[in-house]
């Protein structure tokens, strides 16, 4: 039974529906409230019946649980603690919760009478599932059905729609049976909801409970459909088609040149049997004469039939002949032409398909087929050659080594047919020849049948000699390569460079004596050539990198004796010259034909001179500070004859001295001397202050030795008379 109902919309309403089976004469009604137009007491009450609880109050006395509820009764009782009480109380909503929420529920009872199995599904969820004897219990097999509802104090809304009550069957599609090309009807039961067909094969349509299949062979379908509540089944359905053998017989026959033709449909397989038009039944028919010839096959299982329609159709062949045997020089063809013939005949030589024209040069027995609408005849002819004058080269093409001459001979020692004569195409007659050169030479051979022409070509050799040039001369590291103008394959250094023993298409000869010697071998051709290396190793000339040239100097620049000759590239000629400016010299030796070169940086000496200036007089206290312009480490000083030691600078204080300061850069040394004349202070013994009496003078005396006095009241003795009070000086110059 499927049903929708409907609880209302007031969560806080009362009190729920039943789904009741009842006997026909059980009660119709039962009582109000939480009894739900169901139960009641013993002479309200329906029973005996079977009732489907759709709770949505909780009566305190009817031990209801908190949530609306589902659960299966018996006989009018509502009390879930009753012995009538059969399954649940279990919620509605798997989550508990409320069905008085404006909502139409899917209701949905199902009774398996073989198992006794009663499920109660809410919204397509199974929600109870329990052994009931529906039987047992109302005491019949045939049941009224239907809903009851009732309220008390609270209200809602109850409404049942859709209700439908029907015996499910198993969905079933029985196999089915059919002849080749025949439709038939498949039907699934309608409890098979929105079935689709797979594969859609020979289908009408592969969607639908009933489908028309026609098919050439047996097939399978599979076929996937929903229950009510949309929960998806496959099932498979088989069409058998009946099999009959084919007939083997070709659509149409050919009875070639009128004879008869035997036609074979057989063997055929037990249960089938085949009938001929002519009413025979053999699985073999002779047809006499061309015309239209039918057999029908059947399964006397199925009684399926298949009929096969035979023409048969006369073809005249023509008569063909190849002729006589013959015998032809080997290079003549022999041609055979039938295009004249019937367009639709093909043709056939020794086996291999062909045209109604043939040549051939080939000796043997030719056999030619020809064939119409598959009807065959042949004909035969043996083609032989005259005896052959057989010239065979010992090579093709001659390759000429240099210079080389090779005779050709066009000569078949097994020859026994006959005078020969020969003519070449320079215009010789003998049967050999002699080349040198290069090209195509050909010959034609005459015999008593045939003549017969062979040529070869000569070709000179790749290998035309090698030439490693004249021989070499190595000067110090110097080196030389040879090559030998050919692959390496075809090089062998037979000595010499780093080559040598080995096969390479070059060899080098690095900075020593050497003897090169290279093959050169190209099929049977070799050639060689030797070339000598000599080497002269370095000549050092035994010059400095670099010279100082001293100021106001000159250098000696002598090179290594044992050259065989000298020059310089200032022109002079010999080992030694004496030069005495700066520059860049070298010098060309010459040895054993090499010319090597050395050569030498003459600089001036960063050591240019030293002045010191002129002497000096140093006064009291007065520093004389000497520089030499160099560095400490160049430059040392001596002082009265005695060595001092490095600076660039050096100081006199209160001295006579007479200083020498000498520099040394590499060789070159310079030196200067300077005299320092001391000038200490002289004592004029003059006191700081005097008194002078008032109208008198004074006697101002100073020591005496110095050279030279000058008073500030301008007198230039030793001593002054002063009559005034205030300052006087006295300047006295010692040694300036």
């Amino acid at each position: 039974m499927t049903a929708d109902v409907y609880l209302g919309t007031n969560n806080g309403g009362a009190d729920g529906m039943v789904f009741v089976i009842r006997s026909s004469d059980a009660s119709v009604l039962g009582g109000n409230g939480g009894r739900m137009g169901y139960g009641g007491n013993a002479a309200t009450r329906i029973e005996p019946s079977i009732g489907i609880q759709m709770d949505t109050y909780q009566g305190n006395n009817h031990g209801d649980p908190w949530y609306d509820h589902l659960a299966i009764h018996r006989d009018g009782a509502v009390n879930h603690n009753s012995g009538n009480a059969i399954a649940g109380p279990v919620p509605a909503l798997t989550s508990f919760g409320n069905i008085e929420n404006n909502t139409e529920y899917a209701l949905r009872v199902t009774y398996n009478a073989s198992t006794q199995t009663m499920k109660v599904y809410w919204n397509c969820v199974e929600r109870l599932s329990e052994i009931v004897d529906i039987e047992g219990i109302i005491g019949t097999n045939e049941v009224k059905w239907g809903f009851t509802a009732a309220t008390g104090g609270l209200d809602n809304l109850h409404r049942v729609c859709n209700a439908n009550w029907e015996v499910v069957e198993d969905v079933i599609a029985p196999a089915a049976a059919a002849c080749a090309g025949e439709p038939v009807e498949l039907t699934l039961s309608d409890y098979a909801l929105n079935p689709v067909w797979s594969p859609s094969t020979g289908l009408s349509s592969a969607n639908g409970n009933t489908v028309i299949a026609t098919l050439d062979q047996s097939q399978t379908y599979t076929v996937t459909y929903e229950d009510v509540c949309e929960d998806e089944f496959t099932l498979d359905v088989e069409v058998n088609v009946a099999e009959l053998p084919a007939t083997n017989l070709p659509l149409d026959t050919i009875a070639c040149n009128g004879n008869a033709v035997e036609l074979n449909s057989g063997p055929w397989p037990s249960g089938i049997t085949g009938v001929w038009d002519d009413g025979s039944t053999g699985e073999t028919f002779t047809a006499s004469a061309p015309g239209t010839y039918t057999l029908t096959l059947e399964e006397t299982a199925s009684g399926c039939t298949e009929t096969e329609i035979v023409e048969v159709i006369n073809v005249t062949l023509p008569e063909i002949s190849l002729g006589d045997d013959q015998t032809t020089c080997p290079y003549e063809p022999v041609s055979f032409d039938f295009s004249g013939l019937d367009p639709n005949l093909s043709f056939a030589w020794n086996g291999l398909p062909g045209t109604a024209s043939y040549t051939t040069a080939e000796t043997g027995m030719l056999t030619l087929e020809w064939e119409l609408s598959g009807c065959t005849a042949s004909d035969e002819i043996q083609l032989s050659h005259h005896p052959t004058y057989a010239v065979t080269w010992e090579e093709d093409p001659v390759v000429l080594c240099l210079d080389e001459v090779e005779t050709l001979a066009a000569v078949d020692a097994g020859w026994s047919g006959g005078t020969v004569s020969w003519l070449w195409n320079d215009g010789t007659t003998a049967n050999a020849l002699d080349v040198s050169q290069a090209g195509n030479y050909s010959v034609e051979i005459t015999t008593p049948d045939c003549a017969y022409t062979y040529d070869l070509d000569v070709e000179f050799s790749p290998n035309q000699g090698v030439d490693l040039g004249a021989d070499v001369l190595l000067c110090a590291n110097e080196t030389v390569t040879f090559a030998s103008g050919y692959p390496a394959s075809a090089t062998t250094w037979i000595s010499g460079g780093d080559a040598s023993g080995t096969q390479a298409a070059t060899t080098t000869v690095n900075a020593e004596a050497d003897l090169v010697i290279a093959e050169i071998s190209i099929g049977a051709c070799v050639e060689r050539d030797t070339v000598e290396v000599t080497h002269v190793p370095y000549f050092d000339g035994g010059l400095p990198d670099a010279l100082d040239l001293c100021l106001n100097d000159s250098l000696s620049l002598e090179a290594a004796a044992g050259a065989d000759g000298y020059t310089w590239n200032n022109g002079v000629d010999g080992p030694a010259q004496w030069v005495n400016s700066s520059g860049s010299y070298s010098v060309e030796l010459a040895v054993d034909g090499c010319v090597f070169t050395d050569e030498v940086t003459v600089s001036p000496s960063a050591n240019t001179g030293i002045s010191l200036g002129p002497d000096a007089v140093a006064c009291d206290g007065e520093e004389v500070v000497l520089a030499s312009g160099y560095t400490t480490a160049e430059t040392e000083w001596w002082i009265n004859g005695s060595p001092e030691g490095n600076g660039s600078s050096w100081t006199v204080l209160d001295e006579d001295a007479t200083v020498i300061a000498e520099v040394t850069i590499g060789a070159c040394v310079e030196r200067d001397t300077i005299v320092i004349d001391y000038a200490p202070v002289f004592n004029t013994g003059l006191p700081a202050s005097l008194p002078l009496c008032n109208g008198d003078s004074a006697w101002l005396a100073a020591n005496v030795g110095a050279p030279e006095y000058q008073w500030s009241n301008g007198d230039t003795g030793s001593g002054t008379w002063i009559d005034s009070p205030g300052t006087y000086t006295l300047v006295t110059p010692v040694q300036g």
